[in-house]
Formats: C-alpha cells, sequence, structure tokens
C-alpha cells in the first residue's frame, strides 16, 4: 500500500539528517499492509546502500515508540530483524510528511509463495525465540484488535448474515478461554512478511500489529497462513513441523495447544472483519472459520 506520496527534494531534505549520503533513486512498494513503503537508494563514498522507507499510516504518534523500541529489543536479542537507522541526534523516531516513519536497511531474501515442512520448522523456531525475546520487553501496547473491540464493531462490519452469526460465534468462543500465558507477540507473522535467502530466515518485517496478547495467538495465526489446505483444514505435516519448531525454544502447555482452534478461528474472523485490506483475501477466511 502507498497513500502518501512526495517529491524526491522533500525526501533529500528529510534524509539528510540520517547522514546516510545522496539520494540516488526511490520508488513505490506494494506491500499488504497498511503503510506506505518505499525502496530508496543512497549513495556515500561511491557506495550504494539499499533502505525501506516505512511511513506509518495508521498508528498513532504516542505509539511510535513502543514499536520503534521492540524493533531494537528484537535486534539486540539477535533475531533477523531490520532496525531503524538513526538520525545525527540518536533518534529513531522521525516525521515524515506529518506522519511518523522510519528508515531500515533492506534485507536480502524474499517471500515464499509455498511453505513446506522445512520452512515451517524454521518459521516455529524463530516464533519461539521471538517470544523468550519479548518476555524481557518492558513496554505493553493494547490490542487493537482483541476480541472485546472486535465485538463493538462487529454491527459496522457490513458482513452477510450467514458470515456476521460465524464471526460472532468465533468471538464468543474466544471470549470464553480461560488465562493463557501472555507477552508482546507480532500478531501478524504471515508469509508476506517473513524473507528466506539460501533456505533459511533472513528478516522479520512489520512489527505495527505487534501488541500485548496471548503468546499462542501468534502460533494461531502462523498456522492459518503457513499451515492451511484451501478448503481451510489444516495440513497435518506443516502443523507438526511449525509446533515442533516452537516447542524447541518454548513448549506450550496443554490448554495452549487445547485453544489452538478456538485461536484460529478469532484470527479468521479478524481478518474477515479487516477485509478491506489489501491482500486479504475473507473467502479463504470464511473457509478456515467452518473448519474450526
Amino acid at each position: 500500500m502507498t497513500s502518501t506520496q512526495f517529491s524526491e527534494a522533500q525526501l533529500a531534505r528529510y534524509l539528510y539528517m540520517f547522514d546516510a549520503g545522496e539520494l540516488v533513486r526511490f520508488s513505490p512498494l506494494a506491500g499488504p499492509g497498511e503503510n506506505s513503503l518505499y525502496s530508496v537508494t543512497m549513495s556515500e563514498h561511491d557506495e550504494e546502500e539499499d533502505y525501506v522507507l516505512t511511513i506509518l499510516e495508521t498508528v498513532s504518534f504516542d505509539e511510535i515508540s513502543f514499536f520503534h523500541n521492540l524493533i531494537s529489543h528484537l535486534s539486540y536479542y539477535g533475531l533477523p530483524v531490520p532496525a531503524p537507522r538513526r538520525t545525527l541526534d540518536g533518534m529513531t523516531s522521525t516525521i515524515f510528511c506529518g506522519r511518523p516513519t522510519l528508515l531500515m536497511p533492506s534485507m536480502d531474501g524474499e517471500q515464499v509463495a509455498e511453505a513446506g515442512a522445512d520452512e515451517v520448522r524454521a518459521l516455529g523456531t524463530l516464533l519461539g525465540e521471538l517470544h523468550d525475546a519479548t518476555s524481557s520487553y518492558e513496554h505493553s501496547r493494547s490490542n487493537a484488535h482483541s476480541v472485546e473491540e472486535l465485538g463493538a464493531s462487529l454491527a459496522d462490519a457490513n458482513l452477510d448474515e450467514a458470515t456476521g452469526t460465524a464471526v460472532r460465534t468465533a468471538l464468543d468462543r474466544a471470549g470464553a478461554l480461560g488465562e493463557l500465558p501472555s507477552g508482546v507477540i507480532h500478531a501478524d507473522l504471515t508469509r508476506a512478511n517473513v524473507l528466506f535467502d539460501a533456505g533459511e530466515i533472513s528478516a522479520v518485517t512489520d512489527f505495527f500489529k505487534a501488541c500485548n496478547e496471548r503468546l499462542i495467538e501468534d502460533v494461531a495465526i502462523a498456522l492459518n497462513d503457513w499451515c492451511t489446505n484451501p478448503d481451510g483444514s489444516l495440513d497435518d505435516a506443516r502443523q507438526a513441523a511449525l509446533l515442533e519448531g516452537y516447542s524447541r525454544e518454548r513448549e506450550p502447555s496443554a490448554d495452549e495447544l487445547a485453544a489452538l482452534p478456538t485461536l484460529r478461528a478469532l484470527a479468521a474472523a479478524r481478518a474477515i472483519m479487516r477485509a478491506g485490506r489489501a491482500g486479504s483475501d475473507p473467502a479463504f477466511h470464511a473457509r478456515i472459520l467452518n473448519a474450526c
């Protein structure tokens, strides 16, 4: 998605504060998210460096430090996340075109269209590492798409009767779950936000839905995107691989595993209610609802 636009001169003036050299070129990037993304190439000492400029379209200024600090925290713990470049004043929180903005190094790798067991196992391991790292993260952010928030907005979601009933049932099931281990989660760990290079995960991106929530919800979201057949059913081999990888770093409890079908349905309901998002497939998520 790209909604914020600007001139080359405006961008060059903004980039001056990073002391990253001269602007060579820039172009919009397509993506499934809600932010404006641009590829930016800078030249310093005759060497070119590629960056991704992320203009946060839906994040408030009050929330920006949570994301900046989280990305820096995960980078410190060795996770493959692009740490924001700092300005000459040492700041990562910047404003461009009136919106919170990040300048991050471009990461090597490509998205996978069809993930096999090896890729899914690697994802599970990384997700366990991420939850281990966020256990020491001291900041918090509420979930803007929690069960309560979704329930409050359901009447305005413009869903047909059958889909609305299925979504309401999913929300009720999720609301009835008992307490489960919680912490900061990625909340959108789909194939669009993970890059692979030479068979290994090279980057995890788009942390701008990260929030405090049940840890196992991250697993449910990943199962829906990485391990689900076109009819909405789970692929047993890929599910086993993801859970095997996750358990290497964090062993989920029996209660968490039992909650996965309910949380898969919740993740599908959330995706249906946000169907206007680029790259979303409400019909696919409706099939997941029916399968759960």
